[in-house]
């Protein structure tokens, strides 16, 4: 039988330490534990009851994805980027596009786009470039064994 008591527990459970130490909630392990101890929730339920009841948590995705259904995660070596496809893009901005079948990072110019690498397409270039979206939110990791994470 479910407890309204029994939700705190399951929310306590549902916190975990990533590499770094940090505490880490996940709505999935919260609706996981909910199960644990009989109550059937949906995330979005889960999602409700977090913002309501815990005034510490934040949810990243409407700081960093205003048009959540429009974005693109680009995955890079030092970290990741989102880019908005429903954004145009205008000269001097970074842009997500698409050369061969893979994604790069640029910055677009009035005749083309100068690549993270810092060369030129332009030109006939231009014509197997797939422009996927601007970039809005550039992460970065910046880990380091030896400091300490605070």
């Amino acid at each position: 039988m479910a407890r309204e008591s029994d939700i705190h527990l399951a929310f306590v459970r549902a916190i975990t330490l990533d590499g770094r130490g940090r505490r880490v909630l996940t709505t999935a392990v919260f609706q996981k534990q909910l199960e644990e101890v009989n109550h059937v929730w949906t995330l979005q339920e889960c999602n409700r009851w977090i913002q309501r009841y815990q005034n510490y948590f934040f949810e990243l995705n409407d700081i960093l994805m205003p048009h959540r259904n429009n974005m693109l995660l680009i995955e890079k070596p030092d970290g990741f980027v989102l880019a908005d496809k429903s954004l145009t893009p205008v000269p001097g901005e970074k842009v997500a596009f698409q050369l061969g079948g893979y994604p790069q990072l640029g910055r677009l110019f009035s005749s083309g786009i100068i690549t993270s690498d810092g060369e030129t397409i332009d030109g006939e270039g231009l014509e197997g470039i797939i422009v996927l979206g601007k970039v809005t939110s550039e992460i970065v990791c910046v880990y380091e064994q030896l400091r300490p994470t605070i």
